[in-house]
């Protein structure tokens, strides 16, 4: 099923991720500000993206995670990322990740997109809860979840090895009554 879906929004298509896509997710991931918050290093090279795709494709097809592009429908090309993982079906929750090329920042783009898939997460995956794991220093991050209406509910110290470097992480959740409060399906 993960492998068919695809989420239209009024400047953006969220389709599932392919081969395709290399060049531009190797461009997003290898790039030093987009990965700053991120829970792995910049990447390095091409390969290290090919086998990133690969993982998300297999994964899309065995509907273990779901990883979407977010592709832009002017230029026609991968923009960022969404993803749902760790999907817990008998407890109707799942964790969610997103990543925005740089050059995208600061333009509503990604709250666009994050609406659309939480909408369909709650509706056509019927999901009772989110959840979304982050660097507390990220406060872009943090305004676009709490802005979905995403609560702050736990920190947990020196939670993720980066690179060598030691990081927090912030714990949001979104449950699908407080979603429907504000966005009826």
């Amino acid at each position: 099923m993960f492998n068919s879906i695809h989420i239209e929004t009024d400047r953006l298509k969220l389709r599932p991720i392919g081969l395709h896509d290399l060049d531009q997710v190797f461009a997003i991931f290898s790039d030093v500000q987009t990965m700053k918050f991120w829970s792995d290093p910049p990447m390095q090279d091409r390969a290290q993206a090919k086998k990133k795709v690969l993982r998300n494709v297999q994964a899309n097809q065995n509907n273990a995670a779901l990883s979407l592009v977010v592709e832009s429908k002017v230029q026609q090309n991968m923009i960022g990322q969404i993803s749902l993982f760790n999907i817990h079906q008998d407890s109707a929750r799942a964790e969610i990740g997103y990543v925005l090329s740089r050059s995208h920042w600061q333009k509503g783009l990604m709250t666009e997109a994050i609406s659309a898939f939480i909408s369909f997460c709650f509706s056509d995956l019927n999901l009772r809860r989110l959840e979304a794991d982050i660097d507390p220093a990220n406060a872009a991050s943090a305004a676009l979840l709490k802005n979905m209406g995403f609560s702050l509910e736990g920190f947990l110290k020196q939670r993720w090895l980066i690179d060598g470097v030691i990081t927090d992480s912030e714990v949001y959740g979104l449950l699908k009554s407080t979603w429907l409060d504000k966005h009826p399906l």
